[in-house]
């Protein structure tokens, strides 16, 4: 039986990136297939995402700080010790994210087919703080809400203001495959788990 989604093997393997010895915090940005709306925002799509972005911070050692995601890219403020410990945690997070995707809007192509993107952010405290500034602004810079609190899609601002961590799902696919394929009665519902993200302070 072919594979329903060999297309997603095509996504490239990340490249193995150096973070200097003094650095713990990068900014990841990862952008979707030729700028398609592949993010575009949706209760169903939000929930999702911050499903992935907790399993990952529970499966690897990486502190989410901020996440920002517009339609067509996303930015991700993360606290990583080792590159291979953020290489890992990003291949989690991007393969669990695309699959989602292509089941939510019918995509049947690679979502993420680039490399994603690593900033090292020093530690200063000035810097750091500019950072998130800029992470805080998106939707804003480009015009789309006038206000972050506006923006429908997945972003940290209402839960550092509310201190309160970011609320998804995590959908257990890979069991609910195996009910139906055991030919148990199955309600898709039935493979679906609350995830929380709490956001780790600069």
């Amino acid at each position: 039986m072919a594979d329903p989604f060999r297309f997603l093997r095509s996504v490239m393997s990340h490249q193995p990136r150096y973070l200097s010895p003094e650095c713990t915090l990068v900014e990841v940005t990862q952008r979707t297939f030729q700028g398609r709306f592949l993010l575009k925002p949706s209760q169903a799509l939000n929930e999702l995402i911050v499903g992935a972005l907790a399993r990952a911070a529970q499966r690897f050692p990486v502190d989410v700080v901020y996440p920002a995601f517009l339609s067509n890219h996303f930015h991700l403020l993360l606290r990583s010790e080792t590159q291979k410990v953020l290489s890992d945690f990003m291949e989690y997070f991007t393969s669990k994210a695309a699959r989602e995707i292509c089941r939510l809007y019918g995509w049947e192509g690679c979502v993420f087919p680039q490399p994603y993107k690593v900033r090292e952010i020093s530690g200063e405290e000035a810097v750091q703080v500019e950072r998130l500034h800029y992470l805080m602004s998106q939707g804003v810079k480009e015009g789309l809400v006038a206000s972050p609190l506006d923006w429908p899609g997945v972003h940290g601002v209402q839960a550092l203001l509310e201190e309160q961590p970011l609320s998804g799902i995590w959908h257990d696919r890979t069991a609910e495959y195996n009910a139906r394929r055991n030919g148990r009665p199955v309600r898709s519902e039935d493979f679906v788990q609350p995830e929380s993200l709490e956001l780790s302070p600069l």
